[in-house]
């Protein structure tokens, strides 16, 4: 029994350590999102590290992205960066992302202004607006036009990423849509229609799997749409300037449906 206690003791012990050491280190603490209920997380990566700074500064065009796992799974911002260089041959493109359960939590983070600061942004892409999956509960939008304000009270471009809905709800990526698009007008910024061109594709070929296996997350194939969609609206650029582009997954008649979903 004393023996039991102990371990018991030391267990707790450990995991408080782990909990302490997250919160020294400022490590995301992600819990996996399931049919729309998004994860939540902190503020993360806040400090540039050397290599990060090297990159950034020799960069021609840098990207700072500010969202939650829609922003960054399946090396999404590695592939907006490719798909940037191909348009712009010559040039070097770098992307930051700070990781966010919700958009409030990078405006209410004095440190996000010190990041939006630190490099003359080609592109800030927004995305992490915490919205009802039910569509049941009307939260606030409020913090995440303050944000895009402030971004573009320093002069930088700034984009809402309009993400797709759940798996087989149209009606949520309509909502979602709305929702960016009301905040994109309310302060200025450009809206970027991800989900409506995954829609366009849906409509003509329903099972194809831009979802992962929760329904809510993007596949890899869906990533590839989804970096095409960022990165025509960064580089001003329309879909067909990347019908040579060979993508990370697509096959090249699925490029080609991508290329003509366009909203």
């Amino acid at each position: 029994m004393q023996k039991r206690f102990i371990a018991l003791v030391a267990t707790l012990l450990i995991l408080l350590s782990c909990w302490v050491l997250r919160d020294y280190f400022n490590l995301p603490v992600v819990t996996p999102a399931s049919f729309g209920l998004a994860e939540s997380t902190t503020l993360s990566h806040h400090e540039f590290t050397s290599q990060e700074n090297s990159d950034l500064s020799k960069a021609d065009i840098r990207l700072l992205l500010i969202g939650n796992s829609h922003t960054h799974s399946q090396d999404l911002p590695k592939r907006i960066v490719k798909m940037v260089e191909f348009v712009n041959p010559g040039k070097k493109v770098a992307a930051r992302t700070i990781a966010v359960g919700f958009l409030d939590d990078a405006t209410e983070d004095p440190k996000t202004q010190e990041v939006l600061k630190s490099f003359a942004w080609n592109a800030v892409i927004l995305q992490a607006q915490k919205i009802s999956s039910s569509g049941r509960t009307t939260y606030s939008t409020e913090k995440g036009i303050e944000l895009a304000k402030q971004a573009k009270e320093l002069g930088l471009p700034v984009f809402f990423f309009a993400e797709w809905g759940l798996k087989g709800t149209a009606d949520s990526t309509e909502r979602t849509h709305k929702i960016y698009a009301e905040m994109a007008e309310a302060s200025g910024a450009t809206l970027i229609p991800v989900g409506l061109s995954w829609e366009k594709v849906f409509q003509q070929f329903p099972e194809v799997p831009l979802h992962d296996f929760d329904g809510n997350h993007q596949s890899s194939l869906g990533a590839d749409l989804t970096a095409l969609v960022l990165a025509s609206y960064v580089a001003k650029q329309p879909f067909q300037k990347w019908s040579d582009y060979v993508p990370t997954t697509a096959s090249p008649e699925q490029w080609r449906i991508f290329l003509l979903s366009s909203p």
